[in-house]
C-alpha cells in the first residue's frame, strides 16, 4: 500500500467527487431524494456541495493528465476502434494488471452496463463518466510522430489493451525508447512499428483507479430496494419499502407508513457517504462492533444485496466494510453527521 494514501489523497477525492455531482443528480432523481441529498451534502460539506472546486497549485489527477494531452505529433494516428463502442480498457504490466475499466451489469438497473473500475481494488467502484469519452479519444487512436522504420522492437512487458463491442480486442506493446526519450509502441493486429512522444506514453500508462472512482460507498438506487436495516447505537430500525410500477413508493416501518420526505432526507445523507482513500492492510482485521450498519435487500433477484458497514479506524476516519471486504475509509466527522441525522428521524 502506497505510504499514506488515504490522507494525501484526502483533498483531491474531495475535488473529484464535487465534479461529479452532475452525473450523481443523474443517478438519483431515480430516487426522488434529490433536493434532500443536496441539502444534506451542502450542510455537511462532504463533497456533494456545489461549486466545490480543486485547490489552486494541486497536482492533477491522472484522468486529468490525459484530458490535457496536448501531442506535437500532428494528426498521425495509430488507429484501434471507435471509442462510443470501447468496452474495456487495462494496463498490465508482466501480465498483472495494474488498473482496468470495463462495461459490466449494473449494480442499480436490471438490462444495463455501465463503466467500473475492476482493477486493482477488491470489489468493483463506479466510474465517474462525466468525462469518460473525451478521455477514451485518446486511446480510440494513438497520436504519433510517425511510422519508424528499421527498428527492431523490444517489448518492456508494458501494454495497454481496449476492447471494442464490435471490433474485438486489440493490444499496444510499449517497447524501448529512442535517443530523443520517445517510445516505440506496436499494436499487435499490424507488423508496423510506431515512434510516440514520451509525454504521451507514460501518462496514458500512469493511469491510478481512485482518479476515476464516483467515490460514493453505498449508492444504492431507492426503487431497488424492498427491505433496509439499519443499526447503529440506540437505534435497530427495519423498514419494509413498496414499490408500485411507476417507481412510487410507500415506506414503512413496523408496519406503520413514515413520512415520505423525512424518509427520503434519511436516505439521502446514506448515500451521502464517500470514500476519502483507501485503508492499510494492518486495520483490515475483523474487530469490534460497527458503529453503523447498513443492509440493503433488492426487489430484483437479478441484483445482489448489499451490507455496508463502518468501523472506527482512527480520530479522522472510519473503515468501510462492504459485504465483508474492508478496503476504503471515510471522513469520520461526515459518517457522524450522517448517524445523527438517521438518530433524529428514527427517534420520532
Amino acid at each position: 500500500m502506497r505510504e499514506d494514501k488515504s490522507i494525501k489523497k484526502q483533498s483531491k477525492k474531495r475535488a473529484a467527487i464535487a465534479g461529479t455531482l452532475a452525473v450523481v443528480i443523474g443517478a438519483i432523481i431515480a430516487l426522488g431524494v434529490i433536493s434532500e441529498m443536496q441539502e444534506y451534502g451542502e450542510k455537511s460539506g462532504n463533497g456533494f456541495k456545489k461549486g466545490a472546486v480543486q485547490e489552486k497549485g494541486e497536482e492533477v489527477s491522472s484522468k486529468e493528465a490525459v484530458l490535457l494531452l496536448e501531442s506535437d505529433s500532428g494528426i498521425k494516428k495509430i488507429p484501434a476502434g471507435d471509442r462510443k463502442k470501447m468496452t474495456r480498457l487495462a494496463i498490465v504490466r508482466e501480465n498483472v494488471v495494474l488498473f482496468e475499466i470495463k462495461k459490466e451489469p449494473s449494480e442499480n438497473q436490471v438490462d444495463f452496463e455501465e463503466w467500473y473500475i475492476t482493477e486493482p481494488y477488491s470489489y468493483k467502484q463506479l466510474v465517474n463518466v462525466s468525462d469518460l469519452y473525451d478521455f477514451l479519444d485518446h486511446y480510440a487512436s494513438w497520436d504519433c510522430i510517425d511510422e519508424a522504420k528499421g527498428v527492431e522492437f523490444r517489448g518492456s512487458g508494458l501494454y495497454v489493451e481496449e476492447e471494442f463491442e464490435d471490433t474485438g480486442a486489440c493490444r499496444f506493446e510499449i517497447g524501448q525508447q529512442n535517443k530523443e526519450g520517445n517510445y516505440y509502441v506496436k499494436a499487435d493486429y499490424s507488423p508496423k512499428i510506431y515512434e510516440v512522444e514520451k509525454k504521451q506514453v507514460e501518462v496514458m500508462t500512469g493511469l491510478e483507479a481512485e482518479d476515476f472512482m464516483m467515490g460514493i460507498a453505498n449508492l444504492i438506487y431507492l426503487t431497488t430496494v424492498e427491505k433496509l436495516e439499519v443499526r447503529t447505537e440506540g437505534i435497530a430500525a427495519v423498514f419494509d419499502i413498496e414499490t408500485a410500477a411507476d417507481n412510487s413508493q410507500i415506506y414503512k416501518r413496523d408496519g406503520s407508513v413514515c413520512n415520505e420526505k423525512g424518509f427520503k432526507e434519511m436516505y439521502a445523507a446514506l448515500l451521502s457517504v464517500v470514500i476519502a482513500g483507501e485503508a492499510e492492510e494492518i486495520h483490515t482485521q475483523k474487530a469490534r462492533e460497527p458503529i453503523l450498519g447498513l443492509h440493503f435487500y433488492r426487489n430484483e433477484k437479478e441484483l445482489e444485496e448489499v451490507e455496508i458497514n463502518y468501523y472506527s479506524y482512527d480520530d479522522n476516519y472510519c473503515l468501510i466494510e462492504r459485504n465483508g471486504v474492508r478496503e476504503f475509509l471515510t471522513e469520520r466527522k461526515a459518517l457522524e453527521q450522517v448517524i445523527a441525522t438517521i438518530k433524529e428521524y428514527c427517534s420520532h
